[in-house]
């Protein structure tokens, strides 16, 4: 049996963990993984790692899981994508107590006390073989370095729930600590929030560190170099707004040619998407183009360069396409706001570049001003809406044609149309007719993602460039 670690202090349990690396499942509770095979029913790898890697009992308690030390303990699962391993998943730190959160301050609030040190166990999940799953880094995270924008979210939460809006909470609203929805769903996860202005129930929330932030984290861990920092590159206080600020240094490009703007940046002009993020990584003095910006990672900002014309209403000339979904991936995934998209859809900085003509040369395409842009609550529920209908879809089976097309035929199937939504819509993504997946009931089609309608896209664009 497993030595109970709780009381250790940080050195062995530092080196408990390090002897974990490389183990698998079956390696860490050898004979005993029969007398626990609940662990393996109900999936639950956290509670078999607390057991079988540090001895500790399964308990509710408010204090860090290692107690004397003041460590809080989190198995975080991995999981391949795009031929590499990434985080599966948000990292639950604890429920959400609205009565007692707003008696609290930071600095000794019940979450701030699991959030200091945290000892994080990153493991590659495998849901078809529990055994197989093995321990691949153990490491020792301090709330210090991002203390600034975590304690700010904990704080606009508080402030939320102060003003009586708790039922209002969006994680969308957060970049590295949000208030997620806890439990089965349905009005049995509903509870009093203690100002009852508006409503008297709100959901059942706990605080969260959001996938993005924590696999920003694994990937310095595996890759220190590969990241550049906003803030550290441009000097910037932890007070500093980062979009204010890199909304600010493009303005001396706005309205000029991509072509001029590359050259005066001795940049090599090659396509837009291109363009645009090397205009962003050198006007933010990174070292490196292939280096990832470290504030966009953890925030999930994604960058979305959109060709327009501007002189017709700032109108795109296609729609917005998100990159190419695996349909028996996506079934997978819980929800909406579980969803990899919804992570997509998180905050999308908009680069609107200007074409008087859909094949006008791109060094004379024009920059035009970008912006940030989230979904509101009304555009969220659409979204998820019409994601719903697409997962039900899938999962029912998709229904495949071929149809006459010139001296042909062309392939049609009953996913949902721009023709047909509001916001977003699936349609091919594909290289070819033969760059195909298979849906959950083994129906070929080609490779497909979600797209947003560009009518949607042409709305926020249009009405971005009448609010500057």
């Amino acid at each position: 049996m497993t030595r109970d670690y709780s009381m250790a202090v940080e050195t062995d349990i530092l080196e408990r963990a390090e002897e974990l690396e490389g183990k698998t499942f079956l390696d860490i509770a050898g004979e005993d993984l029969s007398e626990d095979i609940n662990f393996v029913n109900k999936g639950n790898q956290g509670l078999f790692i607390e057991k079988f890697g540090f001895g500790i009992s399964s308990n509710n308690d408010k204090d860090p899981d290692f107690k004397h030390a003041g460590i809080e303990l989190k198995v975080c699962p991995l999981k391949f994508s795009k031929k590499q391993l990434v985080v599966k998943e948000r990292t639950k730190i604890c429920s959400i107590n609205y009565k007692e959160l707003i008696q609290e301050n930071w600095l000794d609030s019940s979450a701030r006390k699991k959030l200091r040190k945290i000892l994080f166990v990153f493991y590659h999940w495998n849901n078809n073989s529990w055994n197989s799953q093995k321990i691949i880094k153990t490491v020792l995270w301090h709330l210090e370095s991002d203390e600034v924008l975590i304690s700010n979210e904990w704080r606009s939460t508080k402030e939320v729930v102060k003003q009586g809006n708790a039922h209002l909470l969006s994680e969308s609203w957060y970049k590295a600590l949000a208030p997620n929805t806890s439990g089965a769903g349905g009005d049995r996860d509903n509870v009093e929030q203690p100002i009852q202005i508006h409503s008297k129930y709100a959901k059942r929330r706990a605080f969260s560190l959001k996938r993005p932030f924590v696999n920003q984290y694994w990937e310095s861990l595996v890759s220190p170099d590969s990241f550049e920092s906003i803030q550290e590159n441009l000097n910037l206080s932890h007070e500093d707004n980062i979009e204010d600020k890199l909304l600010e240094l493009f303005r001396p490009f706005i309205n000029r040619p991509l072509g001029q703007i590359c050259k005066e940046l001795n940049i090599e002009l090659r396509n837009a998407k291109n363009a645009t993020n090397l205009i962003i990584k050198k006007i933010l003095r990174f070292r490196s183009f292939s280096s990832k910006i470290k504030e966009f990672e953890q925030s999930g900002i994604k960058i979305k360069t959109v060709p327009v014309n501007k002189d017709i209403g700032y109108k795109p000339y296609e729609a917005t396409s998100f990159p190419v979904v695996k349909f028996n991936e996506l079934i997978q995934d819980e929800d909406y706001y579980n969803s990899a998209l919804s992570e997509q859809l998180m905050r999308i900085l908009f680069v609107p570049i200007h074409r008087e003509k859909r094949d006008t040369p791109l060094a004379d395409a024009i920059l035009l001003n970008p912006f940030f842009w989230s979904p509101d609550e009304k555009q969220e529920t659409i979204i998820k809406e019409e994601w719903d209908n697409a997962i039900s879809i899938i999962k029912e089976g998709i229904e495949i044609k071929r149809v006459r097309w010139g001296n042909g035929f062309r392939e049609t199937n009953n996913l949902p149309k721009s023709s047909e939504t509001q916001i977003l819509h699936m349609r091919p993504h594909a290289q070819n007719s033969q760059d195909r997946d298979v849906d959950p009931n083994g129906v070929s089609i080609t490779k497909q993602s979600f797209w947003l309608n560009m009518s949607f896209v042409h709305s926020i664009i249009s009405k971005s460039m009448r609010d500057i």
